[in-house]
């Protein structure tokens, strides 16, 4: 019963784990676009001037940049502890059982 229960636990993980993921991975393209296209503009910038947050937020937008930042923290995150995570979230005391080897266990 035991196994059943964690082969469950860990289909569901790994479900919920792929739909975000798909999801991410999306936003995560675009995100990536807007901070190649923001480095391209700092490093065509002109030597002889001064860099200007506002002149710089004018081309690219501010509130956009931001929101990259964040896809492509949350991708970051996702990619590095996202199924763990899932699989926590469903069963805390494994947690205990395995220690930090949490992925190894469903794999």
């Amino acid at each position: 019963m035991h196994d059943q229960y964690l082969t469950e636990i860990c289909r569901q993980s790994k479900h919920a784990y792929e739909k975000q993921h798909c999801a991410l991975r999306k936003r995560q393209k675009k995100a990536l676009d807007m901070i190649l296209d923001t480095t391209k503009i700092l490093l065509d910038w002109p030597n002889d001037k001064l860099i200007v947050k506002q002149a710089l937020w004018q081309g690219i937008g501010e509130q956009a940049f931001r929101e990259s930042l964040d896809d492509l923290q949350h991708f970051q995150q996702l990619e590095e502890r996202g199924y763990s995570d899932f699989l926590l979230a469903r069963y805390p005391s494994l947690r205990i059982l395995c220690g930090l080897s949490v992925p190894a266990f469903c794999g």
